[in-house]
């Protein structure tokens, strides 16, 4: 017998952090000509799943509001084709 490897199953518990006032931060995520999905996406995701994680930490809701920006109104499409308004 080459090995064996046993995993335990852990229970993580989360410690109830305090509510949070305040106001929802806007972050922006500037897209134009020929941008990159990912480029734009990722960190739009990132910050959408850290409001998730904190929902129950604060009064107003989300913790951030995430928008796409671009110099000029109307579609601005990636690389791959994708367009976004």
């Amino acid at each position: 017998m080459i090995g064996r490897v046993l995993m335990a199953k852990k229970t993580i518990q989360r410690k109830k952090l305090p509510r949070r006032p305040g106001p929802q931060r806007r972050v922006f995520v500037v897209v134009f000509d020929r941008f990159q999905l990912l480029d734009a996406t990722g960190p739009a995701q990132v910050f959408a799943t850290s409001s998730e994680e904190d929902a129950g930490r604060t009064d107003d809701g989300d913790v951030y509001a995430v928008k796409l920006v671009a110099s000029k109104a109307g579609l601005v499409t990636s690389s791959s084709g994708v367009a976004v308004a």
